[in-house]
């Protein structure tokens, strides 16, 4: 701080700056050690959320592989002919072979454009814009100045369209009016009227057609997008379901298509035009409709069938019109299958089909244990277990360098970059020795990878009955590669059980060792959270976090009493010069004559 006078004048001889800095050092360094000691709870704060974080990852990404049947039960399918069926096969699968026909493959509902498309407007053949295919010329259906004004009140001429057609009267359109709609459905029962949870609106406004000048693309975006107007559940209005058709539009060969992303007969594209507020609106639905020329798509006979054309004025309508795919059928092991996909999971053995079989032929899938795969998995864990765990302990084994603390400001002021590094380094040794909440995480892992399974029966029942051994007395694993390929010969289902066993009633000791850790990192964590928190952030609810924020507050404090003692040693150390120069004057006055 600086002086609060002049020193010195009076001759007294005394450097009051170094007076106060003694006056000051022992209160100085009460601060350092409160200094030092929040720094040092925040350094430990931050040490455990690096060990929290690590082992939440081995938690939630880790352990999640090794609890699955795939994973550690694993099996491998073969299919005699790969042209018909191939196959892949999860751990619930049995070593056994089936066999399989293929009557017929499943396909698709699917609708695209068989010849050249239909545009109103002549005189702009490669045209996408939707008004195109509406109107013969873009001049035809649009108000003139005089025709809006002569309206009451009067119509802004770029937002009101005239209705084609009309005589005496004219019929005005606003552009937010509806001009043209249409419904599509995606399952037969949609169609038939009986389910609203697959029934869709789509439609354009005049002003989407005339002002934006909306296009083909823009119309397969609307049916993508489109959701129902039936609720799927419950009495949420917004709960609806999204169209399964796809639509899009081919530029290159002026084609416009349709299918239904899910297979079989109901599962269709189905349009209704006699659902329209106007005429007009089923109209130009009509006419869209059909200027896209829609043929239906048959895989059997790869060929297309023309729709029928819509026309709602006839004295027959045809408004509604639907198009399904068909059914696949295969036999598995004798049992037949109706199948909406060419995919279908059977006993663990997912069946993908590709082609049909010759009459009286069949294909055969051979399953059996995927032995390799099991190895290289717990293989896996054992490194991802070790790596963990040794982390664990070499934290918790640490030890403290007693020499070295948190250097204050001051300190570093006289060091470089790298100096303060080392320190550092050294200085954050040993924040974790023998930290009880690790202490005990370490010992509950090593409990679960070395207590019995005692919900399984016969030799293979334990980690170490399957060749995961405890190599040091830290709890560091190795794997007898050997011994766990004679455990999976003999009973592949216990190796499953040992690794990733379930248990209803939630008992530590019927469980295998991945939920056992699963369990043994859950409490840990929420220990660990309890100490320290999830973050550096000091503001949490955390034992340390309250600590820090303590110890910052009594800081603060005690450094408004630092400032309060300095400016009182250098009041006294004024006095004194003032009392000083004083008597200097006196004397002066006194025996100077």
């Amino acid at each position: 701080m600086a002086a609060n006078g002049i020193y010195g004048l009076s001759g007294s001889g005394l450097d009051i700056e170094s007076l106060v800095k003694v006056g000051m050092m022992s209160k100085q360094k009460q601060y350092d050690n409160m200094y030092r000691a929040e720094m040092k709870n925040e350094w430990k704060k931050t040490a455990m959320n690096e060990v929290y974080s690590k082992l939440q990852t081995f938690s939630l990404s880790g352990l999640t592989d090794y609890k699955l049947q795939s994973t550690l039960n694993a099996m491998s399918a073969k299919s005699s002919d790969e042209s018909v069926v191939t196959v892949t096969a999860n751990g619930a699968a049995a070593m056994t072979t089936h066999r399989v026909e293929v009557s017929r493959l499943a396909s698709n509902a699917s609708l695209l454009s068989n010849g050249t498309l239909d545009r109103a407007n002549t005189s702009k053949p490669k045209s996408i814009e939707l008004r195109d295919f509406l109107y013969a010329s873009s001049d035809s259906f649009k108000m003139t100045p005089a025709e809006a004004a002569s309206v009451s009140p009067p119509l802004d001429p770029s937002k009101t369209w005239y209705n084609v057609g009309t005589t005496a009267t004219p019929n005005y359109k606003a552009g937010t009016d509806v001009a043209l709609s249409f419904t599509l459905y995606d399952t037969a029962n949609g169609a038939a009227g009986t389910d609203d949870t697959h029934k869709f609106t789509v439609s354009f406004t005049y002003d989407e057609i005339l002002e934006k000048k909306q296009t083909l693309n823009d119309l397969a975006q609307k049916i993508k997008d489109a959701t129902s107007a039936g609720l799927v559940s419950g009495t949420d209005a917004n709960n609806k379901n999204s169209v399964n058709i796809y639509a899009g539009y081919d530029s290159t060969t002026d084609s416009f298509n349709m299918y239904n992303k899910s297979g079989g007969a109901d599962n269709v594209i189905a349009f209704d035009i006699s659902t329209g507020v106007t005429s007009e609106e089923k109209e130009n639905a009509a006419k869209l409709l059909n200027a896209l020329k829609l043929a239906s798509y048959d895989t059997a006979t790869n060929s297309l069938t023309n729709i029928s054309t819509f026309d709602p004025t006839a004295a027959v309508p045809v408004t509604a019109q639907s198009f399904g795919g068909s059914a696949g059928q295969a036999t598995i092991d004798g049992k037949v299958y109706t199948l909406d996909s060419n995919r279908v999971v059977v006993a663990g053995v997912q069946y993908n089909f590709q082609n049909t079989t010759d009459v009286g032929k069949s294909v055969r899938v051979s399953v059996s244990q995927d032995t390799d795969a099991v190895v290289a998995k717990a293989k896996k864990f054992v490194e991802d277990y070790n790596k963990i765990i040794d982390e664990l302990n070499e934290k918790y084994r640490e030890k403290v360098e007693k020499d070295y603390g948190p250097l204050t400001d001051a300190q570093k002021k006289d060091m470089t970059e790298e100096q303060i590094e080392k320190w550092e380094k050294k200085a954050k040794a040993g924040l974790l020795y023998h930290d009880t909440t690790i202490g005990k995480i370490i010992s509950d892992m090593r409990s679960a990878i070395s207590t019995p399974i005692d919900s399984i029966s016969g030799k293979y029942n334990s980690a170490y009955q399957i060749g995961i051994e405890t190599e040091t007395d830290q709890g560091h694993l190795k794997l007898d590669e050997d011994k766990l390929r004679k455990a999976l010969q003999a009973d592949p289902e216990a190796v499953y059980k040992v690794l990733a066993k379930t248990d209803e009633d939630d008992k530590s000791s019927s469980k295998g060792i991945a939920h056992r850790l699963s369990d043994v990192l859950r409490s840990g964590l929420k220990a660990m959270s309890n100490v320290a928190g999830t973050s550096a952030a000091a503001d949490d609810d955390s034992t340390l976090g309250a600590l820090i924020k303590m110890q910052k507050e009594r800081m603060a404090t005690f450094k408004d009493m630092l400032t309060a003692f300095e400016k009182a040693l250098y009041k006294k150390y004024d006095a004194m010069e003032v009392t000083l120069q004083q008597m200097n004057s006196l004397y002066n006055g006194l025996f100077s004559s």
